[in-house]
């Protein structure tokens, strides 16, 4: 009696789950131990701040680690804004160390 590839995987899945190594992702066909998606948060070497003003304002500001180099702070009208100007120094920043 032959066992139909389907049944045959999803047992194999099983017994690896079961044995703790179970494959953890987060598409069909992409497996990873880390089941944190990786986003421009993880994958950035640079500190950020962002702060909300009794006005509702938020300022926001980046800087390079071990380093005097940052950017001035900016004030924006809310921390989406803000978030994603602090995406836009993060994308360039990884742009120019690629670039090196």
């Amino acid at each position: 009696m032959t066992m139909s590839k389907k049944k045959k995987k999803n047992q194999i899945n099983e017994v690896d789950f079961s044995l703790g190594q179970g494959s953890v992702g987060y598409g069909k066909n992409y497996h990873t131990l880390n089941p944190e998606p990786v986003t421009w948060k993880n994958t950035t070497d640079l500190d950020y701040f962002v702060t909300t003003l009794p006005n509702g304002k938020c300022l926001a500001g980046v800087s390079l680690p071990g380093t005097d180099e940052s950017t001035p702070t900016y004030e924006f009208n809310s921390e989406p804004e803000a978030m994603h100007w602090i995406k836009s120094i993060s994308d360039r920043f990884q742009i120019e160390k690629s670039n090196q």
